[in-house]
């Protein structure tokens, strides 16, 4: 998309949002100490797999996930036991 501004200077969306990003960065700078974590040291570069390595990331830590990793180990064992508990009347025939 091309927007012409009042001057007649020709615009593009991606030259809109650098803009924008330029402007929040410096506001940043100026009245919010430089980002919210100031004086944070960069994280270490990682590779691809280990950026969308999700279990390693995310889902170890969190405690809704883990809940959900639990239940599902759960069900899978409440389902073998039935399996287990339903195999001899089947076999008896009943």
């Amino acid at each position: 998309m091309v927007m012409i501004t009042n001057n007649g200077v020709i615009n593009t969306d991606n030259e809109r949002m650098c803009r924008l990003v330029v402007a929040t960065r410096k506001w940043l700078d100026s009245r919010g100490g430089g980002g919210p974590f100031p004086g944070a040291r960069p994280l270490p570069a990682m590779t691809n797999e280990q950026m969308t390595d999700r279990y390693s990331q995310h889902t170890r830590d969190c405690p809704s996930c883990s809940a959900v990793r639990h239940l599902t180990t759960l069900f899978e064992l409440l389902s073998t036991l039935r399996m287990c508990m339903l195999q001899p009347v089947a076999n008896r025939g009943l």
